[in-house]
């Protein structure tokens, strides 16, 4: 019985330490004119909203490519693809037993031309 309390205490420690969050980042969009609103998503999921442009968007970050689309009226709309960040798996020094950090260029520079 005291064998299996112990066994049990010592696998509940070891809980905390499987506890993964995926990473949050900020994205700052800025549009040329100002004013537009903006729909950063990930794998057709959005992530968050920037608007009135120039905004931040706080998002739960992945490791794929993000999608930046904005729209205001009297002007067409406007995409932006961030490119997804190198895998770690391909980084000198990787070390399997830690989290890879994500990297994305967190500033957006769209420019918006006018509706026909």
């Amino acid at each position: 019985m005291r064998h299996r309390t112990r066994t049990a205490l010592l696998l509940a420690s070891l809980l905390p330490g499987c506890y993964w969050e995926p990473p949050t980042g900020e994205i700052m969009v800025n549009t040329t004119p100002p004013g537009a609103s903006c729909v950063i998503s990930q794998l057709g999921k959005p992530l968050g909203i920037a608007e009135p442009t120039p905004a931040i968007a706080i998002a739960t970050l992945g490791e794929a490519e993000i999608n930046v689309v904005c729209r205001r009226p009297g002007f067409a709309e406007a995409a932006v693809t961030i490119p997804a960040p190198l895998s770690a798996a391909t980084l000198p020094g990787y070390n399997p037993n830690r989290r890879p950090e994500i990297d994305y260029n967190t500033r957006v520079d769209i420019t918006m031309t006018p509706a026909p």
